[in-house]
């Protein structure tokens, strides 16, 4: 608001002086086509958050593509959600041999990616400070 004010207060001192005239150039920010033409894999996106943030992008215009360890659960969320910008892919995030070929897969699904939102994660009884690298490896 104050630059617009400021813009405002320089065109009238402007055209009080006689100097030359000034170019304004002012835009609004459409927050509904916010994410129109961009591209999102959310890994864990069958439930909860990562569901929830699957659906807002789709609102506001993007592509997503959304991962999960069951394709029977992934189709039901695409049938149920019914929006050709919604893909698939069946990924189960914890078998690092294929991170490249899945992450080819969305895209190809998409033609690239824009945002990567990583949304899985595991459970253990351990405390968090208790856990390195090898006990990940384990899980």
């Amino acid at each position: 608001m104050r630059k617009i004010l400021r813009l405002i207060r320089n065109l009238l001192k402007c055209m009080k002086t006689g100097s030359a005239p000034v170019r304004v150039s002012i835009n609004q920010i459409q927050y509904d086509k916010l994410y129109e033409n961009k591209n999102v894999l959310i890994t864990g996106g069958t439930s909860g958050m990562g569901l929830a943030i699957a659906k807002k992008f789709l609102s506001l215009g993007a592509k997503v593509t959304i991962t999960g360890r069951s394709i029977d659960r992934l189709n039901s969320i695409k049938e149920e959600i019914n929006d050709t910008n919604l893909f698939v892919v069946e990924w189960d995030i914890s078998k690092q041999d294929l991170i490249s070929k899945k992450v080819d897969e969305s895209i190809s699904k998409m033609g690239n990616i824009n945002i990567f939102f990583n949304n899985t994660g595991i459970y253990t009884h351990n405390k968090f400070f208790d856990i390195d690298e090898k006990h990940l490896m384990i899980l």
